[in-house]
């Protein structure tokens, strides 16, 4: 039965928006051509603030994502992270690309906010933009029948199907080949990027389509747009793009090795990925990079880089055998470098051919020809001169473009949406939450939503007006959604609020940064005693003791993850109760027709965010290092590692700092990258492993820069919470050590903005500067008055500071530093490098008063910065691996350590069926074990690396109802698009697919189609 509620509010919410496919970009993010034009039209597009990004689910269901995959995109392409630089430099077999926004994209999936059906997405939208070349064609295929024109659809090339020579296809499984062209003749609004590619469509691909299709050429200036005057910079030409056969490098090096036998002094420079190539060419290639110091091969460069490249050339070559668009010959032009291009290629066939030299793609001895001419310099300044006469397609121009084909063909009917997308989330925040919150805060809430410059003045009057009337929270929203000034809260929404049904644990809600620093701090208690004593005292508000502390103390720590007793609080009816009270009591009585707390599901979502995290703090409780790689593996992978990993992390486990580099390598594969929550707390992990690893250092901001980055916060009024982000960066900081949750206790921006600062430097992200130092100093009266006293006299030994510092007793190397120092005449330069070094390693037993020492001893910092900065830096780099106490109930005494190689079967099983964060499986038998939706739950998880979709939830759970067996369930996740992707190993998995049948018929399947399909 259709549920019309949730229709109708499926129906406001997408109203006139643009929706815009991201499904690719998604499963596989990379900067190549196609990523670079979803790229470069996000960052242009006017209607952003409209524009919905979605992924595929299925046939019939859509996953809405938050605005913040725009961000994500920018930042794939824009900003690059140094430690995850140096992560991949380490090892090259990482694939991934060094940002952020890579992280963010890989693991969109997780921060799905809305599902939708695609009748009500393609009934209620202004259109739907497509920028890839999907092959997860189900939304498309029922799109194309259904409402063919409101797909945009931008066709970049045909060449698997007109060229399929020059690819990797697997024919037998040609049916989504088929499938796409065939929804393409479908499309009434399909466009192209080159007129050779419309022309290609209608007579090769659907032959006698007489409709007017708009050809919309991407833009020449993603690089830049400059001109060259004067000689070359170098005789070295730069060849740009992936090393495949067809794009020629045997046949550019071939030719470039004839000219420098002849006595041409011209270098080579291959600049791309390295793509398939026969096993012979690879050879070839690679041996050439070794022995011919004429040529050089620049593995996937960055736009800077390949910039750079472009712009010292003498000239670049692209002799594509076939192309759709061939964007680097224009991006050359762009830059003012000449460039020698296959005749045939596309970009550079709809426009003159000023400043290139056009051969024949496959003609070596006019390239030959062509690079002989281009060594004279007086040929490179004429053709230089003839690029400024060319007019070069721009992105703004494509993006402009688009915008005129979708005003013409599918111009916006009724009034725009009163509220952007962002907005739109922000009201649907507050109204999820009108049985929660406040008289006041609902009307803030909801105010602040509709306008984010209302005034307080416009807030205070109408919660005056509320107080006086006795609004209840139903009429809060009945009344603010009747008010002509709020016109902007569709009658859906409030229905669906009123029915309580606005359901929105995907959406990060103000206070999550807040959450996670408590739940952070929590989780890092040394003591687990102190630990369980924390979560009752912070979440319950109570003391516990006695035989119920006893009752939550495990056998021994590392059976699970802290996450556990935490969860099992925010889960408890009691939690559910005091919080319930605690609404009551801030409330007016008769205020609320009902109660019910959303945020704990939200609370719940930022614990989850930490799960790696903590993780790895069990990881390395472990002794035994078979049980310390099985458990991280299965903790942040969902599955045991394979031989070869076993054996290769097995020796790194075994040596110095080893045991970082295990779970460095995990932390970025793309298993454990698919399940990240919060890609900032992800990356902040990656950063904090790969320093202690000694993978990477800091990259310490200038005293110039971290004042330009104040004076920037200061600037902002709308900051409310500036937390140590506004000053670093994102990622740049490690674990926290409980800072954020210093910073959002400030009474004021100043203040919070000059703790932010003090901790900058303090955590070595800045360097030291004493004017700063004395402006947070007279931010912060308060720390620093509350600071214990820490002079020569008060330090009895290092050993025991360090011990009253960080809650340990400090390691055999530890110790000895601190002996050899205590020699000298200045314990207290000790005492502030123990502390720097503990706030490093999150380590602090008190950061407020770490904090205020610091600001104490300011002037001895600024003196003595490389004495302290020296003694941390040693201290830091000998420091234990594990950061929490590996304890054990009284109860159960240790056992002994033994070998790997003397254990028993039964100890070893115990590895694999502790309480692992995705639940004790670890092979298919374990899987199958479980029934109904407990095993579709975990399933998703093993086999897809992420929660279920409530789409897919109720599908296979309806399946299992209806008599379809568990191993049926099973194979087809494992055999999906999405699970052959992900490739996960989970033992028995592949028998169990070994005895299938699906691939023998879904093979028949395609060949039929094939031959019913108009070709």
């Amino acid at each position: 039965m259709l549920d019309q509620s949730r229709h109708a509010f499926e129906e406001a919410l997408l109203n006139g928006r643009f929706l815009i496919n991201i499904n690719n970009l998604v499963s596989a993010p990379g900067r190549t051509g196609i990523q670079r034009v979803c790229y470069e039209f996000c960052t242009r597009w006017p209607h952003i603030e409209n524009t919905i990004p979605f992924v595929e689910l299925g046939p019939d269901r859509i996953g809405l994502l938050g605005p913040e995959v725009f961000e994500d995109i920018r930042k794939l392409f824009e900003q690059d992270d140094e430690v995850l630089g140096a992560v991949q430099a380490r090892d090259p077999s990482l694939r991934m690309e060094p940002n952020a926004g890579w992280i963010g994209l890989i693991s969109a999936r997780n921060r799905i906010v809305f599902e939708v059906s695609v009748q009500a997405a393609l009934d209620a939208c202004r259109a739907v933009i497509s920028l890839e070349e999907s092959l997860n064609l189900d939304f498309y295929a029922f799109a194309a029948r259904y409402r063919p024109e409101k797909i945009f659809n931008l066709c970049h090339d045909f060449l698997v199907w007109t060229h399929g020579q020059h690819f990797n296809v697997n024919w037998d499984s040609a049916d989504n080949i088929l499938l796409s062209l065939e929804n393409r003749r479908r499309y009434r609004n399909n466009f192209f990027t080159s007129t050779a590619m419309r022309e290609q469509y209608v007579t090769r691909i659907n032959p006698g389509d007489d409709r007017d299709y708009f050809v919309i050429p991407p833009g020449a200036d993603g690089l830049g747009r400059t001109y060259r005057k004067g000689e070359p910079a170098s005789n070295e030409f730069v060849v740009v793009g992936t090393l495949e056969p067809r794009k020629q490098p045997i046949l550019i090096l071939e030719a470039f090795e004839a000219l420098n036998s002849d006595g041409h002094a011209a270098n080579l420079c291959f600049a791309g990925r390295m793509g398939w190539l026969t096993a012979d060419d690879k050879q070839r290639l690679l041996k050439a990079f070794s022995d011919y110091p004429w040529v050089r091969w620049v593995d996937g460069p960055d736009d800077e880089v390949l910039r750079g490249l472009m712009q010292n050339a003498r000239a670049t070559i692209y002799l594509s055998l076939a192309e759709g668009f061939g964007s680097p010959p224009v991006e050359s032009l762009a830059l003012g470098t000449p460039c020698i291009v296959s005749a045939i290629i596309p970009s550079v066939l709809d426009m003159q051919p000023n400043g290139q030299v056009r051969i024949a793609p496959d003609d070596g001895s006019a390239l030959l020809k062509a690079v002989r001419r281009l060594m004279d310099d007086t040929v490179v300044r004429a053709l230089q001169d003839e690029i400024e006469t060319l007019a070069l397609p721009t992105w703004q121009g494509f993006v402009d473009g688009v915008a005129s084909m979708i005003e013409e063909r599918a111009p916006a009917c009724g009034d725009p949406q009163p509220l952007g997308y962002a907005q739109t989330l922000e009201l649907l925040r507050s109204l999820a939450q009108m049985r929660e919150l406040s008289r006041e805060g609902l009307i803030e809430g909801v105010l602040r939503a509709l306008n984010p410059d209302v005034s307080s003045l416009e807030i205070s009057r109408v919660q005056d007006e509320a107080r006086s009337a006795a609004w209840t929270n139903v009429d809060v929203v009945l009344n603010l959604a009747s008010r002509p000034s709020n016109g902007g809260i569709p009658s859906a929404f409030v229905r669906r609020s009123l029915q309580d049904k606005l359901g929105l644990p995907a959406l990060q809600s103000g206070p999550w940064r807040e959450w996670q620093a408590q739940f952070r701090a929590i989780c890092r208690e040394p003591d687990y005693r102190h630990y369980v004593k924390r979560v009752f005292a912070e979440l319950h508000e109570r003391n516990i003791d006695g035989s119920e502390l006893q009752s939550h103390l495990p056998d021994r720590e590392v059976s699970h993850t802290r996450l556990h007793l935490l969860i099992e609080a925010l889960e408890s009816q009691e939690f559910r109760n005091r919080t319930e009270t605690l609404i009551r009591a801030n409330a007016a009585a008769e205020y609320f027709d009902a109660v019910e707390v959303k945020t704990i599901a939200w609370k719940l979502s930022a614990l989850a965010s930490l799960s790696a995290e903590t993780a790895v703090d069990r990881a390395l409780l472990i002794d035994d290092v078979e049980v310390f790689i099985q458990t991280a593996s299965l903790d942040l992978n969902s599955q045991l590692p394979s031989q070869d990993q076993q054996i290769l992390w097995r020796g790194w486990a075994s040596r110095p700092r080893g045991r970082y580099l295990v779970l460095l390598q995990i932390l970025t594969s793309r298993a454990c990258l698919l399940k990240v929550m919060d890609p900032r707390v992800h990356l902040e992990l990656i950063h904090d492993i790969a320093r202690r690893a000694g993978v990477a250092g800091r990259s310490k901001l200038t005293p110039l820069q971290l004042a330009a980055r104040l004076a920037k916060a200061s600037g902002e009024t709308t900051i409310s919470f500036p937390g140590r982000e506004t000053i670093t960066g994102e990622g740049d900081a490690g674990r926290d050590g409980g800072v954020d949750r210093l910073i959002a206790l400030r009474q004021n921006p100043s203040s919070a903005l000059a703790l932010a600062t003090v901790w900058a430097m303090a955590s070595g992200r800045a360097e030291w500067c004493g004017r700063l130092l004395g402006w947070a100093r007279a931010q912060l009266p308060d720390i620093l008055a509350q600071a214990s006293s820490l002079d020569d006299r008060s330090v009895d030994s290092l050993n025991g500071f360090l011990r009253s510092a960080v809650g340990r007793p400090p390691s055999v190397e530890e110790g000895w530093i601190l002996s050899r120092h205590e020699g000298g005449k200045e314990p207290v330069v000790g005492c502030l490098a123990i502390l720097l070094c503990g706030l490093r390693r999150g380590e602090l037993v008190n950061l407020a008063d770490a904090m205020g020492q610091i600001l104490h001893h300011a002037d001895l910092i600024i003196e003595k910065a490389d004495m302290i900065e020296a003694l941390a830096a040693c201290l830091e780099a000998v420091g234990p691996e594990r950061v929490g106490q590996v304890f054990r109930t009284e109860t159960r005494a240790p056992k002994t350590s033994e070998p790997t190689g003397t254990r028993s079967a039964q100890e070893l099983r115990e590895i694999h069926f502790q309480d692992h964060a995705d639940g004790d499986v670890s092979s298919v038998d374990q899987l199958l074990a479980l029934e109904g939706e407990a095993l579709v739950r975990m399933a998703y998880k093993k086999l897809l690396l992420r929660e279920a979709d409530s789409g897919g939830l109720a599908n296979y759970v309806g399946l299992l109802n209806a008599g379809r067996s568990k191993a049926a369930v099973v194979r087809s996740l494992a055999l999906s698009e999405e699970g052959r992707a992900k490739s996960v190993q989970l033992r028995g998995l592949q028998a169990l697919l070994d005895a299938s049948v699906v691939e023998g018929r879904r093979r028949k399947r395609g060949w039929k189609r094939l031959l019913r399909l108009k070709l």
